[in-house]
């Protein structure tokens, strides 16, 4: 999963203090079970399938879970696959992940669902197709932020209007006082403060 922008690692620190950056690299070392029913089946590593999950390589998740790997596997943050599919738009990779079995709602240690991956770098494809599977669209993060809040760190309209379009409240304001239209601002998304402040949100 690709690093968060620098904007996102303060915002997390002024909005109520973030440990670290929200979406960690994929890890190293950590492989998964080999396939013994098949000679010519090599063992995947799980962080591969991490990296596969990234950039959308269905035929690398499909073969890492062929070989026995641990559809729940985790980077060592609790991140699922699913995380890092939702995070790069990936929605052929996000829906078979979902077929499977992984949860639309699973929570990493940051407080992150798929959703709020989706929202911070995804697309509006992905992010309908999460909320179409149960992806709960108030969800809060560590930082009491919600998918749309996030969608502001990257000026994310797409997604934001996806979720408004399923009861994502403009106005929604965390603990410490943050309006989606006031982290826009925050983090000079002109598309999203333009396009808040015409559907009559807040500061």
């Amino acid at each position: 999963m690709k690093t968060l922008i620098t904007c996102c690692i303060l915002a997390g620190v002024l909005l109520g203090g973030c440990k670290r950056d929200r979406t960690p690299p994929p890890p190293a070392g950590n492989t998964a079970r080999p396939d013994t029913t098949q000679a010519t089946a090599a063992p995947v590593p799980v962080a591969d399938q991490f990296e596969a999950a990234r950039t959308g390589n269905l035929a690398k998740v499909k073969a890492y879970l062929a070989a026995g790997g641990d559809i729940n596997a985790t980077d060592p943050y609790h991140t699922t696959m699913l995380h890092f599919a939702a995070d790069a738009g990936n929605k052929d990779v996000a829906a078979f992940l979902i077929e499977k079995g992984l949860s639309v709602n699973t929570v990493n240690d940051d407080g992150f669902t798929p959703l709020h991956s989706c929202a911070l770098h995804g697309d509006s494809a992905t992010a309908a197709l999460l909320i179409a599977k149960g992806a709960t669209v108030y969800v809060r993060d560590n930082n009491q932020m919600t998918p749309l809040h996030l969608c502001g760190l990257n000026d994310n309209l797409a997604v934001a209007k996806v979720l408004v379009a399923h009861g994502a409240d403009i106005n929604d304001m965390t603990t410490t006082q943050w309006t989606p239209l006031r982290v826009a601002q925050y983090g000079k998304a002109k598309q999203m403060q333009a396009w808040l402040t015409a559907q009559g949100a807040k500061q």
